[in-house]
């Protein structure tokens, strides 16, 4: 079952990632494909929700998030990669 954060993250990805849509695609058929894409959405609303708050603390909080999306990224540009080499 596909949930909303799933798309939102596979969205993302494709406007972040359009020269790797076909990647994305191939991994998307892997069940660690949708919770990354999940967390990645999750992620990004965490970011910008945290910018938009005054405040030193907030504006580290908003930081933290942006490591985590850098991270997820990696993640799933790994997922990606091992899924090219096995289909070919």
């Amino acid at each position: 079952m596909e949930t909303p954060e799933k798309r939102a993250g596979v969205t993302r990805l494709l406007l972040r990632w359009p020269h790797r849509r076909a990647e994305l695609l191939r991994a998307a058929k892997r069940p660690a494909f949708a919770s990354l894409c999940e967390s990645y959405a999750l992620a990004w609303e965490a970011a910008l929700h945290w910018a938009k708050i005054p405040g030193n603390r907030a504006a580290e909080i908003a930081e933290e998030y942006r490591l985590i999306l850098v991270k997820l990224e990696q993640d799933i540009a790994l997922l990606c990669s091992t899924a090219q080499r096995t289909v070919k």
